[in-house]
């Protein structure tokens, strides 16, 4: 029943984001305006900006981007997309997103090869280092998740209600096509257990990759080291964002709100499979500290 609930509402929220994102004529180019031209962010609704670290185009990558770019926010809201090269075909692709979109302004930035990190990392860190001087939060979002329309005012207030939180994350739901093959379900059943270290309690102690609200500036000013963990080798974001907010007692929420549908694009090869299986487990060997280790370990 819940499988078939979450199908029947991430087919509307999809109608309702392609028209809106279709919508789009007389707009403006938002690679052409700056700071200057987002409106301020006001007390209920801090300024935020959305950085997507983009390789490549998948079959769900337009979508996802119509449902950034057309967020309910009633404050400041700037999206940064980041490749790491113009021949990227994510490049074109999100300057024409961003084009037919009016909404909310964005850019997109180059960051270049990485060298002591993950790609992914690296772009997050140059989006970071880019967002606005007037966003209060920075959202950290896989290019792949679809948003509802007010999945950021969902986060930011929660993050602004409760005072002992340092930051917000979310959790995915993966969606398998009708006639998903053995390979693909059994990438849904790896998942499945994770669901349930997310979904218990309103704090925990896990991030999910895909959704990261953070203050932006405790990253900045490196009041805690997250920038070093991740540029420092860094493979895995979310694991090592989370071991650095375990070892400084900082508290993560994850509201029950905060799922986001996934669907998975099938068939999956014995390739990808083994591709996708061999990355989870090296993960589980990444760490950023011998604390965060022995936690890993454990």
């Amino acid at each position: 029943m819940r499988l078939r609930e979450l199908r029947r509402l991430q087919r509307l929220q999809q109608q309702q984001l392609w028209n809106k994102s279709q919508d789009h004529s007389g707009s403006l180019s938002k690679q052409e305006q700056g700071p200057s031209n987002i409106q301020k962010g006001t007390a209920s609704h801090p300024g935020v900006t959305l950085v997507l670290p983009v390789k490549g185009l998948r079959d769900c990558s337009i979508q996802a981007w119509a449902s950034h770019l057309s967020q309910q926010y009633g404050g400041e809201l700037e999206t940064l997309f980041v490749v790491d090269d113009r021949s990227d075909p994510a490049h074109a692709a999100a300057e024409a997103a961003l084009r037919h979109s009016k909404r909310h302004p964005g850019r997109v930035m180059v960051a270049g090869p990485a060298s002591r990190c993950s790609q992914k990392i690296h772009n997050l860190i140059a989006g970071i280092r880019a967002a606005s001087s007037s966003s209060k939060y920075v959202l950290c979002l896989d290019d792949d998740v679809t948003l509802h329309p007010s999945a950021v005012s969902m986060l930011v207030s929660a993050a602004e209600q409760d005072p002992e939180a340092f930051m917000v994350t979310g959790y995915p739901f993966d969606i398998p096509p009708a006639d998903a093959d053995l390979l693909t379900l059994c990438m849904l059943v790896y998942h499945l257990p994770l669901l349930i270290a997310f979904s218990v309690r309103q704090q925990t102690q896990f991030l999910y990759g895909g959704c990261m609200l953070f203050p932006l500036e405790p990253l900045r000013s490196q009041q805690y080291p997250f920038i070093q963990a991740w540029q420092d080798g860094g493979y895995s974001d979310d694991l090592t964002a989370a071991s650095v907010c375990n070892q400084h007692d900082l508290c993560i929420l994850c509201p029950s709100s905060a799922i986001f549908p996934q669907c998975l694009q099938g068939p999956t090869s014995l390739g990808q499979w083994w591709n996708y299986l061999r990355r989870q487990l090296y993960v589980l060997d990444t760490y950023a500290s011998n604390k965060n280790r022995t936690a890993r370990s454990g």
